[in-house]
């Protein structure tokens, strides 16, 4: 496990901590089944899964969610685009 901690002087000259994080995507090659199973489990999802980007060779779809610690979690998976 990697932490990084981070200590900032408030205006009242107090030290306190905060700890940025990264996303972490998790890729899936098929979003709507993660989404369910994940779900069916209890993950809490800020939203559906939905399109992100149409790159031309396929079309990106995400959903995200968090962790026990509140982390920004995401499925991620790259979809043939419908003709």
């Amino acid at each position: 496990m990697l932490e990084i901690h981070f200590a900032k002087r408030c205006t009242s000259g107090l030290l306190f901590s905060y700890y940025p994080s990264s996303v972490i995507y998790f890729n899936v090659s098929n979003i709507e089944e993660g989404y369910r199973a994940l779900t069916a489990s209890g993950v809490k999802f800020e939203a559906p899964p939905h399109l992100i980007a149409r790159m031309g060779s396929y079309d990106l779809w995400m959903a995200f969610f968090r962790d026990s610690e509140n982390n920004l979690l995401g499925l991620m998976s790259k979809i043939s685009p419908r003709e």
